[in-house]
């Protein structure tokens, strides 16, 4: 998908929709999510320089990407500063790598039970339940392999807060620990150039 991009020159989204991987409005969630993202990590900022161009760009995918209302910015933004700084405290920093810790390696995910009762036709769910919430267990599924805090919130279905508190209450769970083995930090190939350089901008 990375090579095809490289040679059509297409937006990774235009590629997810036209092979049928995504929806239109998987894409339009994911894409919204990601703008409100990096909005939301501007107002932790303590300074920074900004500018404001009230040109849109030429390219703007509008059938993907609906303009966002300020009520929503600013509501959800009150709401992050109130929530982030205990969230925060909870956490390692976002460039250690975590990993499933060998209760999660036995743990059995409602959400394999239920994929799997639909794939054998029995449509019968295991008694045994996980005791995580959906959300949770989706996160949880993002360490199939070590990987970094960092590296999760560029492929969470979730917001960046939300995506935190969830890799919190795994770790005070034990259900996510420290891992040994050191991840290098991952970039999408999607992400645009000109987000890269706004994360490069943020200051520590």
């Amino acid at each position: 998908m990375i090579q095809q991009q490289r040679q059509t020159m297409k937006r990774m989204g235009t590629l997810l929709l036209e092979s049928g991987k995504v929806s239109s409005q998987d894409l339009q969630d994911a894409l919204f999510n990601q703008a409100m993202s990096i909005i939301y990590r501007t107002f932790r900022w303590m300074e920074g320089d900004y500018r404001f161009d009230s040109i849109l760009p030429l390219d703007l995918d509008r059938e993907h990407f609906p303009p966002i209302p300020v009520d929503t910015v600013l509501m959800e933004a009150a709401r992050i500063l109130d929530e982030w700084p205990e969230v925060q405290k909870r956490l390692p920093d976002h460039s250690v790598p975590l990993a499933k810790s060998e209760k999660a390696q036995t743990l059995r995910l409602d959400i394999y039970q239920e994929v799997s009762s639909v794939l054998d036709g029995t449509g019968s769910v295991s008694l045994e339940r996980s005791g995580l919430s959906h959300e949770q267990e989706t996160v949880l599924t993002y360490f199939a392999e070590p990987q970094s805090i960092q590296s999760v919130l560029q492929i969470t279905r979730y917001d960046e807060l939300d995506t935190c508190k969830f890799i919190a209450e795994l770790l005070e769970m034990r259900l996510l620990e420290v891992s040994q083995i050191q991840v290098p930090l991952h970039v999408p190939a999607w992400t645009a150039p000109e987000v890269a350089a706004l994360e490069e901008e943020e200051p520590a």
